[in-house]
């Protein structure tokens, strides 16, 4: 917990772990220490031609070492056997690095003036980028779904024996190499939206996306807890052979979605009070 809630587990003190996903604060914190030099230096150069490199050779690195972007824990290793960095510490470089393309990219886009025709095309562009991420995750919680009943199936068969029923988690080889060209929509679907260029850029600027967008960080750091630990909770129960696929999904939706609301409001309240406290103790120096 201690390096875990100091955002120091991938600076390498990987000692224990509660949320799975703070491996992505750790590393943009290691990653943007290491980056802003660079950037204070020469913020032209670093836009222009530092990140644009980065994020295409690490990326290129990612694709060759595993054709995937997940299992940000992996240690790549450098001379024999000893640990040179995690894989999620390459991977946040990349993806900041390019981050700070795409938002020359958008500093760009501002500044020219687009007809309809070309606005509509920017919403057709970024629509789709959108869409497909959205496909990319009905198919890739199929494969979310069949590594949930992998575990369980271990599960069972270290229970009764019966080894011939265990689930083949079909997850990494159908899906990872997909992964590259979702981030390269994203990148492109985000830039345009945050130009605010396309006909449908004020439809990104209602409150309720400003709101969804605070929420998604509480499941994302939460969702790991739930996909751990529900197996073991219905093995627990007797559960895991009488629910539908269906079912076990809404579950583990309802548990992550609903913990997530609770987390956030209960952070949003201590915010609130604390900055009262701040104000009040502001007043009463002023006074």
């Amino acid at each position: 917990m201690l390096y875990e809630s100091t955002l120091l587990r991938n600076f390498g003190l990987d000692f224990e772990r509660l949320l799975d996903q703070a491996w992505y604060l750790s590393a943009m914190m290691l990653v943007l220490l290491l980056l802003y030099p660079l950037y204070a230096k020469n913020k032209r150069r670093f836009e222009f031609f530092i990140a644009p490199v980065i994020a295409v050779a690490l990326l290129g690195f990612l694709f060759l070492h595993g054709q995937s972007l997940l299992n940000p824990s992996k240690r790549y290793e450098l001379f024999y056997k000893y640990a040179f960095t995690y894989k999620g510490n390459v991977r946040a470089m990349a993806e900041i690095c390019l981050g700070v393309v795409c938002w020359r990219i958008c500093e760009w886009l501002k500044k020219i003036d687009f007809s309809k025709p070309g606005r509509v095309l920017l919403a057709i562009i970024e629509l789709f980028g959108y869409g497909f991420a959205i496909c990319y995750m009905h198919f890739m919680a199929n494969a979310y779904v069949n590594t949930f009943w992998h575990r369980l199936s271990i599960m069972n068969a270290e229970l009764t024996g019966d080894r011939s029923k265990i689930v083949d988690p079909s997850y990494d080889s159908r899906f990872s190499a997909v992964q590259f060209v979702l981030l390269a929509f994203l990148a492109v679907s985000v830039t345009i939206t945050f130009s605010e260029k396309s006909i449908i850029s004020g439809l990104f600027n209602h409150k309720f996306f400003t709101v969804l967008g605070q929420y998604s960080l509480y499941p994302y750091l939460l969702y790991s807890i739930f996909s751990a630990n529900l197996p073991l909770w219905l093995q627990k129960w007797h559960l895991g052979d009488k629910l539908s696929t269906d079912t076990v999904v809404l579950i583990y939706c309802g548990l992550t979605f609903v913990t997530a609301a609770i987390v956030m409001a209960a952070h949003l309240s201590v915010k609130k009070l604390l900055r009262r406290r701040k104000e009040k103790r502001l007043a009463a120096q002023e006074g």
